[in-house]
């Protein structure tokens, strides 16, 4: 990840721009949700805060995370068992390698110091022309001591997918963009 940093850096420099290492950000969504997640707790001395979806910490990342604070808006379809939404960890490989989501939200909630409760911004409805009644919630856990919020979009009835990738199939959310959504809420967040 670090490679990855000076590269871009290198990349920025060479377009005349410069990196702000206070807005630093990572976002992926499964197998790179779980990454997200990995480099969240591994490094947040760098991020200032990460976007995860369709997955939920790794129990290897959580054993032995060093304890940085990184914002979080995780986000995820109801009806998606790689997020463990049903209360059970997920399994790959017959073992249990990650958290549910609502584990891994009380571990950010936790590390970020947020509200014990949650408040909840306009629902987010979807009206894409396929009928697949898919919603998304946002819970939001705010005043961290840090300034570092934990969210959860929750999307209601939606399957294993970025919202708005699939506009044909029903239950792929289809009437917002997830990355309309993050980019804006990134902004929001910087390192002290």
């Amino acid at each position: 990840m670090d490679q990855v940093i000076q590269e871009m850096k290198g990349k920025l420099t060479a377009a005349g721009h410069k990196l702000d290492k206070k807005r630093v950000y990572a976002t992926g969504f499964s197998a790179g949700g779980a990454f997200t997640y990995h480099v969240a707790s591994r490094r947040a001395d760098v991020f200032a805060a990460v976007c995860a979806g369709g997955s939920a910490i790794p129990t290897s990342d959580v054993d032995d995370m060093p304890g940085g604070k990184v914002a979080l808006l995780a986000y995820g379809g109801d009806q998606d068992d790689s997020m463990g939404y049903n209360g059970v960890r997920p399994q790959y490989f017959g073992t249990d390698l990650t958290y549910t989501i609502q584990e891994t939200i009380q571990l950010f909630k936790g590390l970020n110091v947020t509200d014990v409760n949650f408040n909840f911004p306009p629902t987010i409805e979807d009206n894409d022309p396929v009928p697949d009644m898919c919603t998304a919630k946002r819970f939001v856990w705010d005043n961290a001591l840090n300034g570092r919020s934990v969210e959860l979009l929750r999307i209601y009835n939606g399957k294993h997918d970025v919202p708005n990738t699939d506009n044909t199939t029903p239950g792929h959310c289809n009437g917002f963009d997830m990355m309309d959504k993050a980019f804006p809420w990134f902004l929001l967040h910087a390192k002290p």
